[in-house]
């Protein structure tokens, strides 16, 4: 494996990494939505007492700070995960364009060294 191959291997699997990520953030997020709807929902609904208010308060208070923090993650992760969703296919094919040149040149020179016998 070249140093180019293994860097460029470890780009596509950190845009994996991150999109993999940033979808389960994603499913977090809406999934705590959902609880602050259903306990909105629940408070609507209901008479309750003070103590009872209190719970709810309580209940809410944690899914928000639950939901804020995923929030901040994924504000934090959007902008590598738009860069790489953008310009990963480009930068592939200009990879594989590029291989491919070298690998014509190594051919009509007779060039038969790899990276790996030069840095030994």
């Amino acid at each position: 494996m070249t140093l180019a191959s293994h860097y460029f291997e470890r780009l596509k699997e950190l845009h994996t990494e991150i999109a993999d990520n940033f979808d389960m953030l994603n499913k977090m997020q809406s999934e705590a939505d959902k609880q602050v709807s259903a306990i909105y929902h629940e408070i609507e609904k209901h008479d309750f007492d003070e103590s009872e208010g209190f719970q709810y308060a309580r209940e809410l208070k944690d899914v928000l700070q639950r939901r804020r923090c995923i929030k901040s993650e994924l504000v934090q992760l959007q902008p590598a995960h738009d860069l790489l969703r953008r310009h990963i296919s480009e930068v592939e094919r200009e990879y594989k364009r590029r291989v491919k040149k070298g690998e014509e040149v190594a051919r009509s020179l007779n060039a038969t060294i790899t990276i790996e016998a030069v840095l030994s």
